[in-house]
């Protein structure tokens, strides 16, 4: 495994020298500090000063990134071959942006016939050609999924409001807890509401639950042709979607080979493409293929999502820290650290590497995060005079729509940074409570800015991330696509879900907990 080679070692070896090492030592040292830590790519800059790193640290994290073959898994991703490997099959979202090698072409065709039918219904949609049951245009347009079907998509709508049809309201249906379909549907015309259908398998109990009730508040009011040219589906399996009542001119396929959290390239991203129409998708998806070409084209050393990860993987491994941070300052980025939970957790939240063996180090630290200036209101306390310790990724936007509120913001994510960074100072303090009052600082962070948040940024910086959970996945030798563990959740709740429904089913075979709890939920219903 990784960890046993002379890479990993050298890098154990400058994390014990460079313990002791305060991080405003390094500035105090180094007056040019920032140009030398710090990255840009397109339209977004990334600026990792803030790290106990040298230019030591990072040659040997780039030698520990070619030792573990992260070049040549580079050139594997992209060609098609099966970086999946435990499913023997290869990720091909990048497909959906145009980056290919001549031998995926084949694939890429299958790809663009699927986009040229979501761009002509957009486009029949906003013309008012593409309508209800009974002529109305659209006015309310639900997307039902979850997991991958649902958080990206949601963050463009919400990243790019300004962007979206104001003649129409967009809306996500997830949790199988029908209370919010409830009290939504319950304000909706069904004449005027088109539904999405998303899930790869088109088998997930909580997208189909959901569907399954949407049609029956339609069906009492539309006829079952009626219906079916207002359902649309997004899957990799039409004879599911055929049978669910959707009519094949209105379904579109997901390859297999493009997994749930990097979806939103394909279909699956079609409520935001009606959201946002297809030029500014367009642009979202120029934005993921400029990233693309960066990451595959750009040497290690200047490349961004590679010095990203081996940021993060430095804290993790060396610096034992175990949980990443995202903060957002700006309300329409809202959502990323969800989204961010699911791409990060879901994808390196491994522990068997490709030959099989146990890692017997960290894959994947913990991430959450929140909007900046409501974490500082919730949680920062925690990281400024907590005694565990976090990486925290800064995200700010530089050029806005309202100056006033734009510098408060931006101020306030540049003096959390700092404040990470130097703490107080003895000085600073009143007599007789200054430990009360004491920060350490000594607290890493990095900070990436965006020039704006257009669609191409935008696209940018979700292929940034992707791209980096790529590069950790490849260093500690797991594979960021499977999920087995989500499989294995899936199963277990089936067999309970029998149990719940038949109070006669045995329960003799579970675990005590598992009994106990569900003897109180029965005593509890009668």
């Amino acid at each position: 495994m990784i960890d046993s080679g002379p890479e990993w070692q050298r890098l154990s070896e400058l994390a014990r020298r460079s313990g002791k090492t305060a991080l405003h030592e390094l500035f105090d040292g180094q007056p040019a500090r920032f140009s030398e830590f710090s990255l840009r790519s397109g339209n977004v800059l990334f600026d990792y000063s803030k790290n106990l790193i040298t230019a030591d640290i990072r040659t040997a994290l780039l030698d520990l990134a070619r030792a573990a073959g992260l070049e040549q898994a580079r050139e594997a991703l992209f060609s098609g071959a099966n970086v999946n490997f435990t499913e023997a099959r290869p990720a091909l979202h990048h497909v959906c942006r145009g980056l290919l090698k001549t031998e995926l072409e084949p694939v890429a065709t299958a790809f663009d016939s699927e986009q040229a039918r979501c761009e002509k219904l957009v486009k029949d949609f906003h013309a008012n050609r593409f309508t209800g049951a009974s002529g109305r245009p659209f006015r309310d347009i639900i997307n039902v999924g979850i997991g991958g079907s649902e958080l990206g998509p949601h963050l463009v709508v919400d990243a790019l409001s300004p962007l979206v049809d104001k003649s129409r309201q967009f809306h996500f249906v997830s949790d199988i807890d029908h209370t919010h379909l409830t009290q939504l549907l319950a304000q909706l015309n069904p004449e005027s509401t088109l539904v999405i259908i998303a899930s790869k398998s088109f088998r997930t109990r909580e997208t189909l639950s959901n569907a399954r009730q949407i049609r029956d508040w339609m069906s009492a009011s539309l006829s079952g042709e009626e219906l079916s040219g207002q359902l649309i589906g997004i899957s990799a399996d039409p004879r599911a979607m055929t049978n669910f009542g959707i009519s094949e001119s209105l379904q579109f396929r997901i390859d297999p080979a493009v997994g749930g959290r990097f979806s939103l390239w394909s279909p699956v991203g079609l409520i935001a493409r009606l959201a946002i129409g297809n030029d500014a998708f367009g642009e979202l998806l120029k934005g993921a293929h400029d990233q693309d070409r960066h990451f595959l084209e750009s040497d290690l050393e200047t490349n961004l999502p590679v010095i990203m990860a081996l940021v993060t993987l430095w804290n993790v491994n060396f610096r034992d820290i175990n949980s990443l941070v995202t903060l957002p300052y700006h309300q329409r980025l809202g959502k990323l650290p969800d989204y961010l939970q699911q791409l990060e957790m879901e994808s390196n939240g491994k522990s068997y590497t490709r030959t099989g063996e146990k890692a017997a180090y960290t894959t994947c630290p913990s991430v959450f995060g929140h909007i900046g200036l409501n974490a500082q209101h919730a949680f920062l306390q925690q990281l400024h005079q907590g005694t565990g310790e976090a990486y925290v990724e800064f995200l700010a936007v530089a050029k806005g729509n309202r100056p006033l509120e734009e510098d408060f913001l931006l101020a306030s994510c540049l003096a959390q940074s700092r404040a990470l960074l130097l703490g107080t100072h003895p000085k600073d303090a009143v007599e007789g409570d200054y430990d009360f009052k004491h920060c350490e600082g000594n607290r890493p962070s990095s900070t990436l800015l965006l020039d704006d948040l257009s669609p191409f940024t935008l696209g940018q910086l979700i292929a940034l991330y992707e791209h980096r959970v790529f590069v950790m996945s490849v260093i500690w030798g797991i594979n960021a696509f499977d999920q087995w563990g989500v499989e294995l959740g899936k199963k277990l709740n089936q067999q309970l879900t029998g149990i719940l429904e038949d109070e006669q089913a045995s329960i003799a075979e579970l675990d005590d907990s598992t009994r106990g709890l569900i003897l109180a939920i029965r005593s509890a219903r009668q």
